[in-house]
């Protein structure tokens, strides 16, 4: 596994100061910061430290803005093979790229195609690096929003795919074989095209001639066929002609024609007297309908008479039985209303008792809620008095926040510092004999130990000279000057704070924080017992104290009122508890309910009462008009009248409808439509008859003439010639194809061959793919073409889905999982991998994500992966912490 250490950027866009990124550990490591922090800024700086040549002029874009003096710089510490490496380059103004493995260094362009050979890419002849050279960097390392691509990548990265799966399975026999194949192919592509296997060349030339003198020997023999069948057919239309001249068919059918049409005729006019008829027949019956209707209602008067006597009998029985009923429901009214007024004595007394009752119950609540007023308040006060107290006791321990946490980070990188300067540092191990002294700077050295050289020192040797040790680690002297300056800004604290020791300020602190949690406590306690404060407590308690004094005064007035009333009598035998008001209520509410009913009840039987006598009256009267008018004489005499008319037109309408019944029987019998039909179809046949005599006799001119221009042409001559001409051409034509044939067969057996092969080179990708695709797709497979590109995805057996089809999620997640895949094939092959993802599946859902993260940590077993991402709480389950380097301190300035 390659893995990257230490990142150190300086002078690079954004990175003015210098910007380390330190500790990164084998497998996964997450780089979290908001937009515009500079992680891709870091994923650029190193693509750009491998990709691009230090010596290449067109880098200006590296600067950071408004500094064109700025030299880009950035170093690399990581190891391979188990040796730590260490790559820097230095752009523009000074260039430079040094490479070293702790055994050999390489410099320039040495270094950089060293570095090349050992990634998989190559470099730009001239200017900058682009896409077509990066190879397995431009693979593996996914910038931002590209994650969704990978056609242009792996194309880039084909050969050396290739190259590691030829390694792994041997596959040193495939060029002869592709040699081969491509000579079959150039021969076949002579008689066939590529893409479709259509003719071309000689063989499409043959195949036309073939086809020309084919088509040309089938139209002369259609020619002489048509000719000997025109020879048979002017004999027999010769025959017709003469036969249809001699009998005129078209006029004998004309004749019959002028026949039927005066049968018709004839069938017309009894149609229209028919109708006069069926108009007359139509009148008397309406005049019937309505004689009838006119007697129907003079009958209907007798009927109504006897049904209005029968009316007024049952009108004057009503009458009588509603007065029965009013009488006595008037009794019941007096009744119900002398059982309320009692109902409603007993409830007032009753209520007056419950009164009193519930004066007392309040007196007695209101009293105890007093004394535990008084309790509440006064803890209410002790509280807040503790509160202010922890308040005082924290401000006079407080100490500046900022401060105190800037001193502790400075304290811990000072730490860091130390630690780091005595690992680096050239350490000298003395043993001198004893009572013999060397000085090595200020310090004196006797006996036996150890003494780090941290910075250039002068060790004296008494009677021989002097020698200047100067450590050979360059960083020392950067990490002595940042040792100082954190030092000075300790220091700095201590007097800001007015404390010599960081222990002393953070025992300070944990006091004042005990401090605040007593306030808090007792914040909380007196916010438990006084939401609103202890003044509104306070007046809570006045009003409380108001509102006894008031029942007190309630109770005492209410007690006079009941002994006025019930002078001698104890409220408390009138009603002890609210069951028995309860139940005065209800029976006074009952009997209420009873003199309601009593009273509906007898208005209801007065209105009805009333409203039978109106319909005895209304009665009356109807039936003796209606007497009246049935005993008249002129009605009499009109009704003997309506009668006569009836038998009248009874009579008319029979012999009407007789007549129409006999005509249309002759009229049926007849068959107009069949009489229109035949008009019709005699009239058609007669001009097609008339109209074929004329067209033959044309197409016999026609027919002689064009017998007598082919009999001119020797179309047996051409036919013979025309045949032996297409023999010869389907000859060459069938030698052309079986070659064709046999090409065909050559190449589709050595592309057999080789597709053996490629699935011999795809199956180690194919392995490590199924390792990941299953958990994106259950069941699913993805199909790989000739250059190891990822080509359609198959999901329970159907077809295959072309990848690009599929949603943006959904091809940048197909996307990693088959980078990772590419990285499993190239470790296996004993090449270095690294993978760079910046703000990648950021289109991925929840579902999709979990099945990522199982995806991305199990590559992390075997892969070092660099995450960078401005959605950290996304990527806290991922079994490493989430580190946040962009900060203000890191020297980013956007």
């Amino acid at each position: 596994m390659m893995q990257l250490q230490q990142i150190r950027v300086e002078q690079f866009q954004c990175y003015r100061a210098p910007f380390v990124v330190d500790g990164l550990t084998p497998g996964l490591n997450i780089l979290s910061g908001p937009n515009e922090a500079g992680k891709s800024t870091l994923a650029r700086a190193i693509r750009t430290i491998f990709l691009e040549r230090y010596s290449a002029g067109t880098l200006s874009h590296l600067q950071p803005q408004d500094d064109s003096a700025a030299s880009p710089s950035i170093e690399l510490e990581f190891l391979w093979q188990g040796r730590p490496w260490r790559l820097s380059k230095q752009f523009l103004k000074k260039k430079r790229c040094l490479l070293s493995d702790g055994h050999q260094q390489w410099d320039g362009e040495e270094a950089e195609q060293r570095l090349a050979e050992m990634m998989g890419f190559g470099y730009s002849k001239k200017g900058l690096s682009k896409p077509e050279h990066w190879g397995v960097p431009g693979l593996l390392w996914v910038e931002q929003g590209s994650g969704q691509e990978w056609r242009e990548p792996v194309a880039h990265a084909a050969d050396y795919l290739q190259q590691a799966l030829g390694d792994m399975v041997g596959a040193s026999d495939q060029r002869e074989g592709d040699g081969l194949l491509r000579r079959a192919e150039t021969e076949l592509a002579q008689y066939l095209t590529a893409r479709t296997a259509k003719p071309t060349g000689a063989y499409l030339q043959a195949i036309q001639q073939a086809e020309e003198a084919r088509q040309q020997s089938e139209a002369l023999q259609v020619r002489l066929q048509a000719y000997r069948q025109q020879v048979d057919e002017l004999a027999t239309l010769q025959q017709r002609h003469r036969q249809d001249s001699a009998q005129r068919p078209w006029e004998c059918l004309r004749h019959q024609q002028a026949e039927a049409e005066q049968k018709l005729a004839a069938i017309r006019q009894l149609q229209a007297r028919q109708e006069q008829d069926r108009q007359a027949a139509d009148q008397t019956t309406l005049n019937l309908q309505l004689q009838r209707e006119t007697l129907l209602a003079q009958q209907q008067d007798e009927q109504q008479a006897q049904a209005r006597a029968q009316a007024c009998q049952q009108a004057d029985a009503q009458a009588e039985s509603t007065a029965q009923a009013l009488a006595l429901l008037r009794t019941q009214t007096t009744r119900a209303q002398a059982a309320w007024q009692q109902a409603q004595e007993a409830l007032a007394r009753s209520q007056s008792a419950l009164r009193g009752l519930q004066l007392r119950q309040q007196g007695e609540i209101l009293a105890q809620r007093q004394q535990e007023f008084q309790d509440r308040l006064a803890q209410a006060q002790r509280w807040q008095q503790a509160w202010r107290d922890a308040q005082q006791a924290e401000a006079a321990l407080a100490v500046d926040e900022a401060v105190w946490k800037q001193w502790r980070q400075d304290a811990q990188q000072l730490r860091e510092l130390d630690i780091q300067r005595q690992g680096l540092a050239t350490r000298i191990r003395y043993r001198l004999v004893p009572g013999q002294t060397l000085q090595l700077g200020a310090a004196m050295l006797q006996g036996e130990g150890e003494q780090p050289l941290l910075e250039a020192a002068t060790l004296s040797l008494p009677g021989v000279g002097e020698l200047e040790l100067i450590p050979g680690v360059r960083d020392l002297a950067e990490l002595g000057r940042r040792h100082s300056e954190l030092e000075a800004r300790c220091r700095q604290h201590a007097q800001a704070l007015g404390l010599e020791t960081l222990a002393a300020v953070e025992a300070r602190h944990a006091q004042a924080q005990r401090h605040q949690a007593d306030g808090k406590h007792a914040q909380t306690m007196l916010q438990s017992l006084a939401a609103k404060g202890v003044a509104a407590l306070e007046a809570e308690h006045g009003a409380l104290q108001l509102q006894v004094q008031r029942q007190t005064q309630d109770w005492a007035a209410w007690l006079t009122h009941w002994q006025q009333l019930h002078p001698g009598q104890d409220w408390r035998e009138a009603a002890a508890t609210e069951a028995d008001e309860h139940g005065a209520r209800r029976q006074a509410d009952l009997c209420r309910e009873h003199l309601q009913q009593a009273e509906r009840q007898q208005h209801d039987a007065v209105l009805a009462h009333q409203q039978a006598q109106q319909q005895a009256r209304h009665a009356h009267q109807e039936h003796e008009a209606l007497q009246t008018r049935l005993a008249d004489p002129a009605r009499l005499q009109q009704l003997r009248a309506g009668r006569e008319r009836l038998l009248t037109l009874q009579a008319e309408a029979q012999a009407q409808q007789a007549r129409i019944e006999a005509r249309q029987r002759d009229i049926d019998a007849a068959r107009p439509d069949l009489l229109e039909q035949d008009i019709q179809r005699l009239t058609q046949s007669a001009r097609h008859q008339e109209t074929a005599f004329l067209e033959l006799g044309h197409r016999l001119d026609v027919l002689r003439a064009q017998l007598e221009s082919l009999g001119a042409q020797g179309l047996d001559t051409q036919y013979a010639e025309a045949d032996a001409t297409f023999e010869q051409a389907e000859r060459r034509r069938q030698q052309l194809a079986q070659r064709a044939q046999a090409l065909q067969l050559l190449v589709q057996l050595l592309s057999d061959k080789r597709q053996i092969l490629i699935g011999r080179l795809q199956a180690p990708l194919q392995q490590h793919l199924q390792r990941y695709l299953p958990l994106l797709y259950p069941q699913a497979g993805i199909a790989l073409d000739e250059t190891l590109q990822p080509a359609s995805l198959t999901r329970d057996g159907r077809l295959g889905t072309p990848l690009e089809a599929l949603s943006f999620g959904s091809r940048e997640q197909i996307g990693l999982a088959c980078r990772l895949a590419y990285a499993d094939l190239l470790q296996q092959a004993g090449r270095p991998t690294l993978l760079i993802l910046d703000d990648a599946l950021v289109h991925t859902d929840e579902a999709r994500l979990a099945q990522m993260k199982r995806m991305l940590f199990d590559a992390a077993q075997r892969h070092q992966i660099l995450l960078l991402t401005c959605h950290p709480d996304k990527w806290r389950d991922m079994g490493v912490p989430v580190r946040t380097p962009f900060t203000a301190q890191s020297g980013v300035t956007t």
